[in-house]
């Protein structure tokens, strides 16, 4: 019983630590696109801080929330390779 709260504290720590640095993470992606003049690639930077802010506090929502951020990173996912399939 020890060894099991020990070692759930240990994983609450790394996971406090790892949704810190997806936010930090989030910051500096969102100060990289307020530097950029306004286009379409200020927009779709803006759009993967929206992506990166979720993805780090996803995991302490339900299933259901989860579900809805994979759904949204697949459907960006392909937005991307057809945006990319028009340009060439």
């Amino acid at each position: 019983m020890r060894s099991s709260n020990t070692t759930s504290k240990i994983g609450a720590v790394f996971y406090i630590i790892w949704a810190c640095l997806h936010l930090l993470a989030t910051y500096s992606v969102y100060v990289l696109g307020r530097s950029l003049d306004s286009s379409m690639v200020q927009g779709r930077v803006f759009q993967d801080a929206w992506n990166l802010l979720f993805f780090s506090i996803d995991y302490a929502m339900s299933n259901r929330s989860r579900f809805i951020t994979l759904f949204q990173a697949a459907t960006k996912s392909l937005t991307n390779f057809f945006s990319a399939s028009e340009l060439a």
